[in-house]
């Protein structure tokens, strides 16, 4: 009997202390596994400042660390043209960029780093990913710090996009999204304005960020300099240097890498806010879609830039500085004087006094007309060459054997 009572005493015993020891689990699970709050994620999301060369704040983004303490991740777009780029703290403590580790212009993602020290914010999970499930973006929309917005997923459908209901404004961009754990699942990128759509918001799926700290991990990237091209695609890439990002990925720094040296002394003899115009003015034509197919049928259509571009007179380096140089001149006979120091065929010169310096038509000399002519003539057919030469102001007759006559 009292061996009997012995063994119900210890198997109390054992109960009590299993019992304990799953509420002390149950205990530490919570405090170790339990989601992050916000404030606490706050300190490891930045605002991110790009300056140029004459340091001139050009954008503000959005950033976050997350698998070194180290490390902040952000959109490409964001840092793209960047001479010096610091973050700013969620304690408005500021620190420089030092380096570029990794990027993916295709993917818009990289992954910078400093001399500064964050809590990396815990990596979650996609694969479960559905439309309902609430999430938290964090950044720094229109420069305002650390700003947190919560929503919905509306779509996660895609490989590669979160659609998402919390909102995502100019600044935004590079910051965290964040799951219902307070895990990184994704990084904001895009917006629409509330006039054009309402919700429309997206985020890159934290996979693809995933898949290119493996490759820095295992450095599964090319090392650029300043003779290389990055491309698209799923390539990743590293530079040696902020000089050496600059270089390749600001406007200034492609004009410096590729004008010919004869067009580059043009360029560089402006004044630096002159400088910064042409920039502005190359940004501006980027966004045009110089792909016209068919002359004959586009070419009336084409606006100055398109008809230089499009028909591979100059390109848009060179256009946005010699239009820049023209404006500067005070009367035609300066106009002149400068493009016929250009490093351009005469019939290019004469296109450009026509086009860009403002002279009337009859003003060209009638053996420049006969140049200009001849440029065409060598590189397109009768029904090319014929839009094109009415489109410049001269009488076209065509023959039956497939050629033209001209005449101004």
């Amino acid at each position: 009997m009292e061996n009997t009572n012995t063994r119900k005493k210890n198997l109390k015993s054992k109960i009590i202390l299993i019992f304990l020891l799953v509420i002390v689990f149950a205990i530490l699970s919570l405090i170790i596994f339990a989601p992050k709050n916000i404030e606490s994620i706050k300190d490891s999301v930045v605002m991110i400042e790009v300056y140029d060369k004459y340091n001139n704040q050009i954008s503000t983004g959005s950033g976050f660390c997350t698998y070194k303490s180290n490390y902040i991740v952000t959109n490409f777009h964001v840092i793209e043209g960047a001479y010096k780029i610091k973050i700013i703290t969620d304690e408005n403590k500021e620190y420089p960029i030092n380096d570029i580790l990794i990027f993916n212009e295709e993917h818009d993602l990289a992954i910078l780093s400093g001399d500064f020290k964050f809590k990396p914010i815990s990596i979650g999970n996609t694969a479960h990913l559905k439309a309902g499930d609430s999430v938290t973006a964090i950044g720094s929309p229109k420069g305002e710090l650390n700003t947190v917005s919560t929503g919905i997923i509306s779509n996660a459908d895609h490989d590669y996009e979160i659609r998402i209901t919390a909102p995502i404004s100019p600044g935004s961009s590079g910051g965290v999204l964040l799951n219902k754990f307070n895990k990184v699942i994704g990084v904001t990128y895009a917006g629409y304005n509330a006039d054009d759509a309402q919700n429309l918001n997206y985020a890159i799926s934290v996979d693809y960020l995933s898949k290119m700290y493996k490759s820095l991990k295992s450095e599964n990237y090319t090392a650029l300099n300043t003779n290389f091209n990055y491309g698209l695609g799923d390539k990743y890439y590293s530079v040696n240097s902020l000089a050496d990002w600059y270089t390749l990925t600001s406007i200034e720094g492609k004009l410096e890498n590729t004008l010919s040296e004869n067009w580059y002394n043009i360029y560089d003899s402006f004044s630096n806010e002159v400088k910064q115009d042409i920039c502005k003015h190359i940004a501006e034509l980027q966004t045009i879609n110089f792909n016209s197919t068919n002359i004959t049928k586009d070419i009336n259509n084409w606006s100055v830039p398109e008809f230089f571009v499009n028909l591979k007179v100059l390109d848009i380096y060179q256009y946005s500085i010699a239009t820049a140089d023209i404006s500067l001149c005070d009367n035609k006979d300066e106009i002149f004087n400068i493009v016929a120091e250009y490093p351009l065929e005469a019939a290019e010169k004469s296109l450009m006094l026509y086009l860009i310096g403002n002279y009337e038509w009859s003003e060209i000399h009638k053996d420049n007309k006969e140049d200009v002519f001849d440029y065409f003539d060598t590189k397109y057919g009768t029904e090319d060459l014929g839009a094109i030469l009415e489109t410049l102001g001269y009488t076209v007759e065509y023959q039956n054997d497939d050629t033209l006559t001209a005449w101004w």
